[in-house]
Protein backbone atom coordinates (compact mmCIF):
# COMPACT_ATOMS: atom_id res chain seq x y z
CA UNK A 1 0.00 0.00 0.00
CA UNK A 2 2.94 2.37 0.57
CA UNK A 3 6.44 2.18 -0.85
CA UNK A 4 9.24 1.92 1.70
CA UNK A 5 10.83 5.24 0.69
CA UNK A 6 7.59 7.24 0.96
CA UNK A 7 5.71 8.71 3.93
CA UNK A 8 2.60 7.23 5.55
CA UNK A 9 0.26 9.72 7.27
CA UNK A 10 -2.00 8.09 9.88
CA UNK A 11 -4.78 10.59 10.61
CA UNK A 12 -6.77 9.52 13.64
CA UNK A 13 -4.06 7.10 14.67
CA UNK A 14 -5.78 5.97 17.89
CA UNK A 15 -3.24 3.77 19.74
CA UNK A 16 -1.15 3.21 16.64
CA UNK A 17 -2.17 -0.14 15.15
CA UNK A 18 -1.50 0.93 11.57
CA UNK A 19 1.37 3.19 12.56
CA UNK A 20 3.18 0.20 14.07
CA UNK A 21 2.36 -2.10 11.16
CA UNK A 22 3.71 0.26 8.50
CA UNK A 23 6.36 1.80 10.72
CA UNK A 24 8.19 -1.53 10.63
CA UNK A 25 8.18 -1.54 6.83
CA UNK A 26 8.69 2.04 5.62
CA UNK A 27 11.08 4.89 6.29
CA UNK A 28 8.77 7.45 7.89
CA UNK A 29 5.32 7.68 9.47
CA UNK A 30 3.38 10.69 10.72
CA UNK A 31 0.75 9.72 13.31
CA UNK A 32 -1.84 12.33 14.27
CA UNK A 33 -4.24 11.78 17.19
CA UNK A 34 -6.20 14.45 19.12
CA UNK A 35 -7.42 12.54 22.18
CA UNK A 36 -5.15 12.67 25.22
CA UNK A 37 -5.76 9.09 26.37
CA UNK A 38 -5.29 7.65 22.90
CA UNK A 39 -2.20 9.77 22.38
CA UNK A 40 -0.58 8.41 25.54
CA UNK A 41 -1.29 4.89 24.28
CA UNK A 42 0.20 5.87 20.92
CA UNK A 43 3.39 7.06 22.62
CA UNK A 44 3.65 3.89 24.68
CA UNK A 45 3.23 1.67 21.65
CA UNK A 46 5.96 3.48 19.76
CA UNK A 47 8.29 2.95 22.72
CA UNK A 48 7.33 -0.72 23.11
CA UNK A 49 8.02 -1.35 19.42
CA UNK A 50 11.20 0.71 19.35
CA UNK A 51 10.02 2.83 16.42
CA UNK A 52 12.20 5.89 15.89
CA UNK A 53 10.88 6.81 12.45
CA UNK A 54 7.46 8.02 13.64
CA UNK A 55 6.49 11.65 14.22
CA UNK A 56 3.67 11.90 16.77
CA UNK A 57 1.37 14.94 16.62
CA UNK A 58 -1.44 15.68 19.10
CA UNK A 59 -3.91 17.60 16.95
CA UNK A 60 -7.29 17.30 15.32
CA UNK A 61 -6.90 17.55 11.56
CA UNK A 62 -9.21 20.16 10.07
CA UNK A 63 -9.52 22.69 7.22
CA UNK A 64 -7.78 25.44 9.26
CA UNK A 65 -4.87 25.35 11.69
CA UNK A 66 -4.76 26.91 15.13
CA UNK A 67 -8.44 26.65 15.99
CA UNK A 68 -9.82 25.27 19.23
CA UNK A 69 -12.50 22.59 18.92
CA UNK A 70 -14.41 20.34 21.27
CA UNK A 71 -13.56 16.70 20.73
CA UNK A 72 -16.67 14.85 21.90
CA UNK A 73 -15.80 11.72 23.84
CA UNK A 74 -17.59 8.47 23.13
CA UNK A 75 -17.85 5.51 25.49
CA UNK A 76 -15.50 3.70 23.08
CA UNK A 77 -12.08 5.25 22.51
CA UNK A 78 -12.17 4.87 18.73
CA UNK A 79 -15.44 6.82 18.31
CA UNK A 80 -14.38 10.26 19.57
CA UNK A 81 -15.48 12.97 17.14
CA UNK A 82 -15.46 16.74 16.63
CA UNK A 83 -18.67 16.52 14.58
CA UNK A 84 -20.93 14.29 16.72
CA UNK A 85 -21.89 15.88 20.08
CA UNK A 86 -21.65 13.85 23.28
CA UNK A 87 -22.02 14.77 26.96
CA UNK A 88 -18.27 14.76 27.61
CA UNK A 89 -15.64 16.59 25.58
CA UNK A 90 -11.99 17.55 25.45
CA UNK A 91 -10.60 20.80 24.03
CA UNK A 92 -8.22 20.16 21.12
CA UNK A 93 -6.19 22.27 18.69
CA UNK A 94 -6.55 21.89 14.93
CA UNK A 95 -3.99 21.54 12.19
CA UNK A 96 -4.24 21.03 8.43
CA UNK A 97 -2.44 18.29 6.55
CA UNK A 98 -0.72 20.96 4.48
CA UNK A 99 0.53 22.62 7.67
CA UNK A 100 1.87 19.28 8.93
CA UNK A 101 3.93 18.86 5.76
CA UNK A 102 5.18 22.42 5.94
CA UNK A 103 6.21 22.09 9.61
CA UNK A 104 8.00 18.78 8.99
CA UNK A 105 9.50 19.94 5.67
CA UNK A 106 7.96 17.12 3.68
CA UNK A 107 7.04 17.55 0.03
CA UNK A 108 3.55 16.43 -1.08
CA UNK A 109 5.19 14.10 -3.61
CA UNK A 110 6.98 12.27 -0.77
CA UNK A 111 3.70 11.04 0.72
CA UNK A 112 2.59 7.62 -0.50
CA UNK A 113 -0.40 6.79 1.70
CA UNK A 114 -2.87 8.72 3.87
CA UNK A 115 -5.25 6.85 6.19
CA UNK A 116 -8.09 8.93 7.62
CA UNK A 117 -10.24 7.67 10.49
CA UNK A 118 -11.79 10.86 11.81
CA UNK A 119 -15.41 10.01 12.62
CA UNK A 120 -17.13 12.47 10.29
CA UNK A 121 -14.40 15.09 9.78
CA UNK A 122 -13.21 13.79 6.40
CA UNK A 123 -14.54 16.70 4.33
CA UNK A 124 -12.72 19.27 6.46
CA UNK A 125 -9.54 17.18 6.42
CA UNK A 126 -9.63 16.86 2.62
CA UNK A 127 -10.03 20.64 2.32
CA UNK A 128 -7.06 21.18 4.64
CA UNK A 129 -4.90 18.96 2.41
CA UNK A 130 -5.43 20.81 -0.86
CA UNK A 131 -1.72 21.17 -1.60
CA UNK A 132 -0.93 17.61 -0.51
CA UNK A 133 -3.64 16.02 -2.62
CA UNK A 134 -3.27 18.34 -5.62
CA UNK A 135 0.51 18.38 -5.94
CA UNK A 136 1.06 14.84 -4.66
CA UNK A 137 -0.68 11.60 -5.48
CA UNK A 138 -0.91 9.54 -2.29
CA UNK A 139 -3.40 6.72 -2.08
CA UNK A 140 -6.11 7.70 0.44
CA UNK A 141 -7.94 5.26 2.71
CA UNK A 142 -10.93 6.80 4.48
CA UNK A 143 -14.19 5.92 6.19
CA UNK A 144 -17.56 7.09 4.97
CA UNK A 145 -21.19 6.13 5.10
CA UNK A 146 -22.39 5.46 1.54
CA UNK A 147 -24.72 8.49 1.58
CA UNK A 148 -21.74 10.80 2.27
CA UNK A 149 -19.39 9.48 -0.40
CA UNK A 150 -20.67 11.80 -3.15
CA UNK A 151 -19.59 15.05 -1.46
CA UNK A 152 -16.24 13.59 -0.43
CA UNK A 153 -15.68 12.24 -3.92
CA UNK A 154 -16.42 15.66 -5.42
CA UNK A 155 -13.65 17.22 -3.36
CA UNK A 156 -11.19 14.45 -4.19
CA UNK A 157 -11.99 14.63 -7.90
CA UNK A 158 -11.18 18.35 -7.82
CA UNK A 159 -7.69 17.28 -6.71
CA UNK A 160 -7.33 14.82 -9.59
CA UNK A 161 -8.54 11.59 -7.98
CA UNK A 162 -10.38 9.57 -10.60
CA UNK A 163 -10.98 6.26 -8.87
CA UNK A 164 -12.80 5.83 -5.56
CA UNK A 165 -13.67 2.28 -4.67
CA UNK A 166 -15.38 0.66 -1.72
CA UNK A 167 -13.25 -1.91 0.12
CA UNK A 168 -15.39 -2.62 3.17
CA UNK A 169 -18.68 -1.75 4.79
CA UNK A 170 -17.67 1.89 5.31
CA UNK A 171 -14.09 1.91 3.99
CA UNK A 172 -13.00 3.48 0.69
CA UNK A 173 -9.78 3.91 -1.26
CA UNK A 174 -9.12 6.90 -3.53
CA UNK A 175 -6.39 6.79 -6.17
CA UNK A 176 -5.10 9.05 -8.92
CA UNK A 177 -5.50 6.91 -11.99
CA UNK A 178 -5.23 9.75 -14.43
CA UNK A 179 -3.42 9.57 -17.76
CA UNK A 180 -0.08 11.31 -18.05
CA UNK A 181 2.12 12.54 -20.86
CA UNK A 182 5.29 10.47 -21.04
CA UNK A 183 8.48 11.06 -22.98
CA UNK A 184 9.49 8.64 -25.70
CA UNK A 185 13.11 9.24 -26.72
CA UNK A 186 13.60 9.65 -30.48
CA UNK A 187 16.85 11.62 -30.58
CA UNK A 188 19.16 13.80 -28.51
CA UNK A 189 17.32 17.08 -29.03
CA UNK A 190 13.65 16.28 -29.64
CA UNK A 191 10.96 14.09 -28.13
CA UNK A 192 7.71 12.49 -29.14
CA UNK A 193 4.81 12.45 -26.68
CA UNK A 194 2.55 9.51 -25.97
CA UNK A 195 -0.20 8.89 -23.46
CA UNK A 196 0.60 6.32 -20.79
CA UNK A 197 -1.84 5.34 -18.04
CA UNK A 198 -0.18 5.27 -14.62
CA UNK A 199 -1.79 2.02 -13.58
CA UNK A 200 -0.73 0.19 -16.74
CA UNK A 201 3.00 0.75 -16.41
CA UNK A 202 5.34 -1.97 -15.22
CA UNK A 203 7.78 0.53 -13.69
CA UNK A 204 7.99 1.17 -9.99
CA UNK A 205 5.72 4.00 -8.85
CA UNK A 206 8.64 5.98 -7.40
CA UNK A 207 10.50 6.02 -10.72
CA UNK A 208 7.40 7.01 -12.66
CA UNK A 209 6.47 9.61 -10.09
CA UNK A 210 9.74 11.48 -10.58
CA UNK A 211 9.34 11.41 -14.34
CA UNK A 212 5.73 12.54 -14.31
CA UNK A 213 6.31 15.35 -11.82
CA UNK A 214 8.99 16.79 -14.08
CA UNK A 215 6.68 16.52 -17.06
CA UNK A 216 3.82 18.23 -15.21
CA UNK A 217 6.15 21.07 -14.23
CA UNK A 218 6.68 21.77 -17.92
CA UNK A 219 10.35 20.78 -17.96
CA UNK A 220 10.27 19.42 -21.48
CA UNK A 221 13.86 19.97 -22.61
CA UNK A 222 15.47 16.52 -22.92
CA UNK A 223 18.97 17.74 -22.10
CA UNK A 224 17.77 19.46 -18.91
CA UNK A 225 15.19 16.98 -17.70
CA UNK A 226 17.04 13.76 -18.43
CA UNK A 227 20.78 14.46 -18.66
CA UNK A 228 21.45 10.82 -17.82
CA UNK A 229 18.43 9.02 -19.19
CA UNK A 230 17.57 5.45 -18.40
CA UNK A 231 15.37 3.47 -20.81
CA UNK A 232 12.82 1.18 -19.21
CA UNK A 233 10.01 -0.87 -20.66
CA UNK A 234 6.36 0.11 -20.26
CA UNK A 235 3.35 -2.12 -20.81
CA UNK A 236 2.61 -1.91 -24.52
CA UNK A 237 6.28 -2.26 -25.53
CA UNK A 238 6.96 1.46 -25.38
CA UNK A 239 10.31 2.88 -24.30
CA UNK A 240 9.81 5.43 -21.55
CA UNK A 241 12.70 7.76 -20.78
CA UNK A 242 12.92 8.47 -17.06
CA UNK A 243 15.64 9.85 -14.78
CA UNK A 244 18.00 7.52 -13.00
CA UNK A 245 17.16 6.96 -9.33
Amino acid sequence: MCEANLVFMDVGAHAGRYTVMLGREIDRVIAIEPNSENFRGLQRNMELNGLKNVSLLKYACWDKSGLGLDLFLSSTTFRHSVTRPQERSEHVETITLDQVLQDLRIEPTDVGLVKIDAEGAEVQIFKGGKKLFSAGRPRIIFESFPQDVAIKGEILRSYGYRRIRRVGEINYVAEKWTTYEAFIGRGPSWLTYVRVSWQRTSLSASVLRQAMIRIEQGRRDCSQVFPEALRLQVTGKLNLVVPKV
